[in-house]
């Protein structure tokens, strides 16, 4: 499987919190949970793709541990709600990879992944996931640069 290579800045607003590898599931799950309830979605305007929101995972090793964050992509910010912070990702090259289902039976082609990621790069890098919640299918988003880290622009009163 050769995947699509996109470039793309991504200027993101959402919730984020430090995880785990054996819990960020449950982690990101309960920042879904809470986006829902204060309807997070709703309320943050400039979003480029309504109707789709991102898992960003960064600074990612097994054995460490590393950023989650639950979050829509904006054109700018101008709106931040309390419990939220924004962060830009620079510019940078992304395989993308299709997915489909939702969590806990999602569809990850991690064994074709695994097969065209070049060997001499570390794949516990930057993953961002994209899904469209109405279709429940999205795409993985690996970048081309290993460890690429994002810049955070702001921080609501809370976050």
């Amino acid at each position: 499987m050769n995947p699509e290579i996109i470039e793309k800045e991504l200027l993101v607003i959402g919730l984020e919190t430090t995880s785990r590898e054996g819990t960020v599931a449950d982690d990101v799950h309960a920042q879904g949970e809470l986006a829902g309830k204060l309807n997070l979605p709703a309320t943050i305007p400039n979003q480029i793709d309504k109707g789709t929101h991102l898992v960003l995972l960064w600074n990612f090793q097994p054995e460490n541990d590393f950023q989650a964050m639950t979050a829509v992509a904006v054109t700018a910010v101008k709106v931040l709600p309390s419990v939220c912070r924004a962060y830009r990702f620079p510019m940078s090259e992304y395989a993308v990879f299709p997915i489909a289902g939702q969590m806990p039976n999602l569809v990850e082609p991690w064994p074709e992944i695994h097969a065209w990621y070049p060997k001499d790069r570390d794949i516990n890098t930057t993953v961002i996931r994209k899904y469209n919640d109405a279709q429940l299918t999205g795409e993985l988003w690996l970048p081309l640069e290993p460890h690429l880290k994002p810049v955070l622009e702001a921080r609501g009163a809370d976050a």
